[in-house]
């Protein structure tokens, strides 16, 4: 009996291997299935959106071996399960960026708007220590302006630079007009010429006309020198040579433009008539050459020419080749105005009484006139 029992159980174990063995390729095909639906659903819910997971394969293959036994279909309606709800929180993850952002916004633009506004009020700061440091400059050497400046006074703003053209030099016509500037004397300066009564320039006055001649220099010969003989300007404002003609000055003004002056004044005497005698037409083209002279170096500065003064009616009788200087102030007139700059008459000024006893050169009270009437005319 037993042993029937035992040849029973032994059939039942063969059978149920029998069994298991018929219904092994029916689980694997459906697990291989399965993995196939798993990365054919990745690739389509990623498609569009973003690229296929690295991991795909290794994900369908853990699910070949989780869910075997599983149906087709239960497989896919979790997989679709999933997928939904990764979406979800990709979706809840894109929105929360997006706020943060949003708010991380607020505050960069607040801090630029104050930036600007600081940047601001330094550039009005700057710009008013600037204008107080001009107004205490004082004269330095190797230049007539304040260290750190060249030409006009500039000041800077700490505000971010922007990029702007580089500077060009003023267009400066070779020929025209001279600039218009008021010829009529004040009639206070010209009551004092008739009255011979000029007002000397006190300590004050005289800071005051040297302040505003700070930028100008002067080039001629003795006529020029006389004004730091008087102690109306120094050395850096004068620069001359005696018994030269305009075509002799080359070195002095070559000084003259080492100052980086504003303003270059030419004032020269009876030694170009000496020199030009026998044709005052090339008086007038010495002139114009070293007008383009100061141009060809300093574009930036203003050329003014003072005319040139009679000898005294004395020397003129007993001197006719000096007697003949009208001709060569005309020709002065002329190269000012093809150069295109002032001319300055001063024959308004001339009286018999401010000559020196050389009948060439002149008092300190001519000059008193002069300087104040070159400020009025150049707008100083």
């Amino acid at each position: 009996m037993e042993r029937t029992e035992n040849h029973k159980e032994k059939k039942k174990e063969k059978h149920k291997e029998k069994k298991y063995k018929k219904k092994r390729p029916e689980g694997i095909f459906r697990a291989f299935a399965a993995g196939l639906l798993i990365i054919l659903l990745l690739a389509i819910t990623g498609c569009g959106r973003q690229s296929l997971p690295e991991n795909a394969l290794e994900e369908g293959l853990s699910y070949l071996k989780k869910e075997a036994g599983k149906d087709p279909a239960e497989i896919l309606q979790m997989i679709r399960r999933e997928s939904a709800a990764a979406e979800e929180k990709t979706a809840d993850e894109s929105s929360e960026k997006e706020e943060t952002s949003e708010k991380g916004s607020g505050p960069e633009e607040t801090s630029e708007t104050e930036g600007t506004e600081g940047a601001s009020n330094d550039g009005e700061s700057s710009e008013t220590e600037g204008a107080s440091n001009t107004e205490e400059t004082t004269e330095g050497e190797g230049s007539l302006h304040p260290a750190g400046t060249e030409g006009d006074t500039h000041t800077e703003d700490n505000t971010e630079e922007t990029a702007q053209p580089e500077p060009t030099a003023p267009d400066v016509p070779e020929t025209g007009p001279s600039e218009a500037v008021p010829e009529d004397p004040p009639a206070e300066l010209l009551a004092q010429i008739d009255s011979l009564q000029i007002a000397m320039f006190s300590e004050a006055e005289l800071a005051e006309y040297r302040n505003r001649f700070m930028n100008t220099v002067f080039v001629g010969d003795s006529l020029t020198q006389a004004m730091l003989t008087y102690g109306f300007f120094d050395g850096n404002h004068i620069k001359f040579k005696r018994s030269a003609s305009i075509s002799q000055l080359g070195e002095e003004i070559d000084a003259a433009l080492a100052m980086l002056p504003d303003n270059l004044v030419f004032f020269t005497g009876l030694n170009d008539v000496s020199f030009y005698i026998a044709d005052p037409y090339q008086y007038g083209e010495a002139y114009k050459a070293a007008i383009a002279h100061v141009r060809s170096i300093s574009p930036g500065t203003r050329v003014i020419v003072i005319s040139l003064l009679p000898p005294s009616d004395y020397l003129a009788a007993v001197n006719l080749n000096l007697a003949r200087s009208p001709e060569f102030d005309a020709q002065l007139r002329r190269a000012a105005e093809e150069t295109g700059i002032p001319y300055i008459d001063c024959h308004w000024m001339v009286r018999q009484q401010l000559y020196l006893d050389d009948g060439i050169h002149f008092k300190d009270g001519f000059y008193t006139v002069l300087i104040r009437y070159l400020a009025y005319r150049l707008g100083l």
